[in-house]
């Protein structure tokens, strides 16, 4: 498998609810920026495009610019297609297309930015996380930077949450969870230096599934305010060294090629 569905077009992950997306999309713009932000008048490229087809949580669309050039690839067309629409009606001009991120369709050092937000945690086969992540070196210019979002495995409601899902056969996607230490590890092998880490998203992990529930029962409003409660407990979480890597669904790195 490549990204987060195993047959491309039927297994994609069920949505966030609206405010716990925008929330989440919230977190990867401002990390972005907290790191660097996009660089003006260059090119900027997203492993997976699922958030920008189907759902709130998007974040291309978010940071967006005239003098930059995004583009983005998931292994499902059918989310490739849904996200061009979206973005063209928004008024965008991304480049946006099906493709593997273990055989990325680009030239060597083509971005001067990589986003990969939780694209390279779905993987059937954990030897396949190596072949992406070196085929992401490959198309990042020689001072660029990679963003890379992992599953979190120091958050033990979000690990076994997803582990009883699995048991219960409610997962639809392969899932693999990571520590700094394994991220580390890995990114040493394919040749980065990490500059920065972090944690991000410190959602609780079933309220998504609740709020979902909520609003397909008719409960729309209540859904609204208790997910604005959710995300401000979030962001208190968030907030405090003493809790954040223990509740981010993402630990997140900012990697350069080695010398």
């Amino acid at each position: 498998m490549d990204q987060k569905r195993s047959s491309a077009d039927a297994l994609r992950p069920a949505p966030v609810d609206p405010v716990l997306g925008r929330y989440k999309s919230d977190e990867f713009v401002r990390i972005v920026r907290q790191w660097g932000g996009v660089p003006e008048g260059r090119r900027f490229f997203k492993t997976d495009l699922n958030e920008e087809a189907f759902a709130e949580d998007q974040v291309l669309f978010s940071l967006s610019s005239p003098s930059v050039r995004f583009f983005g690839i998931d292994v499902s067309p059918q989310a490739a297609q849904a996200a061009h629409r979206r973005q063209q009606a928004s008024g965008l001009g991304h480049h946006y297309a099906a493709g593997d991120v273990r055989r990325l369709p680009f030239q060597d050092g083509a971005f001067e930015l990589i986003l990969s937000s939780s694209t390279l945690d779905h993987f059937d086969d954990g030897a396949d996380l190596s072949v992406s992540l070196k085929e992401l070196r490959r198309v990042l210019a020689p001072a660029g930077v990679l963003i890379l979002a992992l599953n979190n495995r120091h958050n033990p409601n979000f690990y076994w949450m997803s582990r009883l899902e699995g048991l219960l056969q409610r997962r639809r996607y392969p899932m693999q969870f990571f520590t700094f230490a394994m991220i580390r590890r890995a990114a040493d092998a394919a040749g980065f230096l990490i500059d920065r880490e972090g944690s991000i998203v410190h959602l609780p992990s079933p309220a998504n599934t609740a709020l979902r529930f909520l609003r397909r029962m008719g409960g729309g409003r209540l859904a609204e305010l208790l997910g604005r409660r959710v995300v401000r407990a979030a962001e208190w979480f968030g907030a405090r060294a003493a809790t954040r890597l223990r509740t981010g669904w993402f630990l997140v790195v900012s990697c350069r090629k080695k010398p």
